[in-house]
């Protein structure tokens, strides 16, 4: 009589650990979705313009900021930190748009001296002279009916004869501007 006590004991406490681990497992799940879902919408930052709009992924929403004169090899400036944008399109037919760097007047660190690396699933990854840029376009290309494409952007300096005691800035914004 003592063993089937204990085996009806036992059974009541597995019963008991597994609600309750469940519950646990339920709790975890459901706060991770919300906190993900939480900062996903304070991260990304979408601009709606006439035929596509465009999400920035950063809280920057599309502004960058070199604070620190370091010249780096393209290797390591190509691991930096990337700026993240998408750009859907809207209509069913193709757009034609361009991504501008505009640029702060208030700059120190002069544009020969900054290098640009971007890149998207079509496009493989360009590196570009900041102050190669006719008119600071860095693309202008086709987005494709119902079609979205997701471009990664970084900055980084690179050696000149730049005085490394000085404290240089540079800051612009990221646009995406569609052309008609």
């Amino acid at each position: 009589m003592n063993a089937n006590y204990y085996k009806m004991l036992q059974r009541k406490e597995l019963k008991k650990n597994l609600i309750f681990v469940t519950c646990i497992l339920l709790f975890a799940t459901l706060s991770t979705y919300l906190i993900y879902n939480n900062f996903k919408t304070k991260r990304d930052e979408i601009t709606n313009l006439s035929s596509i709009s465009v999400t920035y992924h950063e809280q920057t929403k599309g502004s960058f900021v070199i604070d620190k004169y370091v010249p780096v090899r393209d290797s390591i400036g190509l691991s930096k930190e990337p700026y993240k944008l998408t750009i859907k399109n809207n209509k069913n037919y193709k757009v034609l748009y361009k991504i501008v760097l505009e640029d702060n007047k208030e700059n120190t660190l002069p544009k020969s001296v900054i290098k640009i690396g971007y890149h998207s699933k079509n496009i493989p990854t360009r590196i570009v002279n900041y102050d190669d840029l006719e008119d600071n376009i860095l693309l202008e290309t086709y987005l494709n009916p119902f079609d979205k494409e997701d471009y990664t952007i970084r900055f980084w300096t690179t050696d000149s004869d730049l005085s490394k005691e000085y404290d240089y800035y540079f800051s612009g914004k990221i646009k995406v501007i569609e052309e008609n």
